[in-house]
């Protein structure tokens, strides 16, 4: 699920020259759970406890969400929407077959 996550962890702890208690206590987490993030098992772990790990050691966590293998956000955007034009404002008023109001507008006036 998470590719890569834990080796990334190890190379990046043992670059910096740390003991797994180092980044445990500077991501305030247990040993334990660095433990667990380098060995891939992950399961039950928060993706706070995650993000403080990977964020200790200077890098950040990337979480993609796909759906029967496409990536949703292409899915999304194809989605059908209905927009209409209240006051000057454009206004998002159907999306997928949800009722959603959405309203943009200018702050620079052009």
């Amino acid at each position: 699920m998470f590719t890569n996550v834990e080796r990334a962890v190890r190379f990046l702890r043992l670059k910096k020259g740390w003991a797994q208690q180092t980044l445990g206590v500077r991501a305030e987490v247990s040993r334990e759970m660095v433990s667990r993030t380098e060995r891939g098992d992950l399961s039950g772990m928060t993706l706070g406890s995650i993000d403080r790990i990977v964020g200790a050691l200077g890098a950040t966590v990337h979480l993609q969400l796909r759906w029967h293998g496409e990536q949703l956000d292409r899915l999304i955007d194809a989605a059908p929407r209905r927009y209409s034009t209240v006051g000057g404002r454009t206004i998002l008023v159907s999306w997928a077959g949800w009722l959603r109001v959405e309203v943009t507008f200018n702050h620079y006036g052009d």
